[in-house]
């Protein structure tokens, strides 16, 4: 059993953000070994990271979210005709987004969209889908954040397998 150590952080709008207790330990220091990048082809523009996250890592994400209890998800920029889903959202602290984007830095082309990444959005959402919920075609706006860099990429990673 993980040892979850968190408090209710804020809300933002309808949806209780968390804040995790330091130290947790969510992500192995070395890390699950490589991880590849490669093009989706039934996607234009999607590209995908192989072996960001362990099993285990997975493993204690969900365990964690699920103990937190999932919410309906509210989301200001997409409708419920495109998304339908539950959500746990994490204030993104340096200590779990730092170790987590020089993963993903490692296995990026260099630039994307021209430019260099610097980092993860300020927030960790956690999205989970029942039978019935979707998630339909749309583009994320691009947000800036309060030290103005701009997010222009989507960075989804999948806890689980087996889905379509």
């Amino acid at each position: 059993m993980l040892s979850a150590r968190y408090a209710l952080h804020r809300h933002e709008g309808p949806a209780a953000v968390y804040r995790l207790q330091e130290g947790l330990p969510l992500l192995d220091p070395e890390g699950p070994g490589p991880v590849r990048w490669r093009a989706e082809p039934r996607v234009s523009g999607l590209r995908v990271l192989e072996g960001l996250l362990s099993a285990d890592e997975c493993g204690r994400m969900i365990e964690l979210t699920e103990e937190m209890g999932y919410g309906e998800t509210h989301s200001a920029s997409l409708p419920r005709e495109i998304r339908q889903s539950e959500t746990v959202i994490w204030q993104g602290e340096p200590w779990f987004t730092e170790p987590l984007f020089a993963r993903v830095e490692r296995a990026l082309p260099a630039p994307v969209l021209g430019q260099r990444p610097v980092g993860l959005h300020s927030f960790v959402r956690f999205y989970r889908y029942r039978k019935g919920q979707f998630l339909g075609p749309h583009y994320d706006a691009n947000w800036q954040s309060e030290d103005g860099r701009y997010s222009q990429v989507t960075l989804i990673v999948y806890l689980n397998e087996g889905f379509e």
